[in-house]
């Protein structure tokens, strides 16, 4: 091909332009639920943009070491895919089941002027809460029967540099490391159910000191 450093030179910044798109969904995403508390609504939104992104910067420093990729699969590894699923398993009860799946859909009619079809209300209420319920409990059972690995680098035989030996092998995670990981899946996790009960003890406390008040 001809001019291939104009080529590659195109190619990485086409990568760099989608690392930037990329992040830009990562930094809502981030501080969107940080601005519906009203300490964060005081810090101008471009000042709290700055913030995320120097602390992303900092977490991810770790990763750039010569044991950077030890730290990269333990995050990959615990920090997204069971979370998440417990997340979405949460979602999918909490709106259809909780909140009441008609009510939803009438916030979708008043939002977009019809209401979804049957289709959808039969995933959201039936079909998505089982396939990830399923996932979740087949990804735990996973994770429980065979421990989670990372692969090491061994390197190649110098002697055969064109060996078939491969130049990795997977080995399983340090006690301590498994122990980070499973803070890492009970970190998002955990304040649900917390906040849940609060939530509801509270709801009722006040419920009760009304009802005494009209009594009095």
């Amino acid at each position: 091909m001809p001019l291939p450093q104009l080529w590659a030179a195109a190619f990485f910044f086409m990568m760099v332009l989608l690392a930037i798109d990329s992040e830009f969904g990562t930094i809502e995403a981030c501080v969107g639920p940080l601005q519906d508390y009203p300490f964060f609504q005081r810090i101008r939104k471009e000042v709290l943009c700055l913030i995320m992104c120097v602390v992303l910067c900092l977490l991810g420093l770790p990763m750039c070491t010569q044991s950077g990729i030890y730290v990269f699969v333990l995050w990959d590894t615990f920090s997204v895919a069971l979370p998440l699923l417990f997340i979405g398993v949460a979602e999918c009860i909490v709106v259809a089941w909780f909140y009441d799946l008609e009510k939803f859909c009438e916030d979708i009619e008043y939002m977009t002027g019809s209401q979804p079809n049957i289709y959808w209300k039969l995933c959201w209420k039936f079909v998505s809460p089982t396939l990830v319920t399923v996932i979740l409990v087949a990804s735990l059972v996973k994770q429980c029967l065979s421990p989670a690995e990372y692969s090491a680098y061994e390197g190649c035989d110098p002697l055969n540099p064109t060996s078939s030996h491969l130049w990795t092998r997977d080995v399983p995670f340090s006690w301590w490391a498994q122990i980070v990981g499973a803070v890492m899946v009970m970190l998002p996790v955990v304040p649900m159910p917390i906040l849940a009960i609060w939530h509801l003890v509270s709801k009722r406390f006040l419920e009760r000191v009304s009802e005494d008040n009209c009594v009095a």
